[in-house]
């Protein structure tokens, strides 16, 4: 999914760029940290050798402004990290935070108004020769309200080398609140896809637990299939369960053979995966 992704983005940022032309001058190249202040940090104050940490970098959203998920939709780049780690260190994928609806101009998109923090797992090696580390990530986002500001910043963490984790009790309260924010999937809920790979339309069939009735379903795709700005129609069956049909994102490949999802229902987040229906079935 993640090469799916980066080919995505390629050919969004060609989109955004001949997007934002049109927006001009209001989209700026702004001094840094324009609407955001951003931070890295680390449940722990030191790392212990062979024991992974939790890292996270923290987005804090002036009044109005917004960042953007991992796929943003019609417009919009997400927020990227590269990092320079100590030999023997390693770092995981970003763990996102279920996403928000938001807008640049009248451009729908998919990120985050509220203050976020990105989690990644810092895995370091069994053996660390030095006293202390330090970690760096070359951050690089897009903020956006009724402007647009470009930034980029080399953030920067030491940590003591101890054989006993100290916890720094500030960050950890943070990253608590972002691992209760990742979307997870639900056996509860059950997902399939009515469309064949391929279709035009996507329609999704959903059945939530029994016994509950969700009024406000929306889907956000996490691979670009469905952008945000296409209308989702909902549909209530009798039997309780609900189809939703949107179209197909015009910049997707349509070769997915699943379609994976964070199902937003009233105030539940969860990640679901369903399968396409098989190219030979009816």
């Amino acid at each position: 999914m993640h090469a799916k992704l980066n080919r995505l983005l390629k050919m969004k940022l060609t989109h955004f760029c001949l997007l934002i032309s049109t927006l001009l001058p209001s989209i700026l190249m702004a001094g840094e940290h324009d609407g955001l202040e951003i931070s890295l940090i680390a449940e722990s104050k030191t790392i212990t050798p062979g024991k992974p940490v939790t890292l996270g970098v923290h987005l804090k959203h002036k009044p109005g402004f917004h960042t953007y998920w991992k796929s943003p939709g019609i417009v919009g780049m997400p927020t990227q990290l590269e990092w320079k780690l100590p030999d023997g260190f390693s770092v995981s994928e970003i763990q996102w935070p279920y996403p928000e609806k938001s807008f640049m101009a009248e451009y729908s998109c998919h990120g985050y108004e509220r203050d976020v923090t990105l989690l990644v797992t810092l895995n370091p090696p069994k053996t660390i020769s030095t006293d202390s580390i330090s970690v760096e990530a070359f951050a690089s986002w897009m903020c956006c309200a009724k402007e647009c500001f470009p930034g980029t910043e080399t953030l920067k963490l030491p940590l003591q080398v101890s054989d006993t984790p100290v916890a720094s009790p500030v960050h950890l309260k943070l990253i608590e609140q972002a691992r209760q924010q990742i979307p997870k999937a639900n056996p509860l809920w059950k997902a399939s896809v009515l469309s064949k790979i391929g279709a035009p339309q996507i329609k999704v069939l959903i059945r939530p637990p029994r016994n509950t009735k969700p009024k406000n379903i929306y889907l956000f795709s996490e691979d670009g299939q469905i952008s945000s700005d296409k209308k989702q129609l909902i549909t209530y069956q009798e039997d309780g369960s609900i189809i939703v049909t949107v179209p197909r994102s015009e910049l997707d490949d349509a070769k997915s053979t699943n379609l994976p999802l964070i199902l937003k229902a009233d105030n539940q987040y969860v990640s679901i995966c369903p399968v396409y229906k098989n190219l030979h079935s009816q």
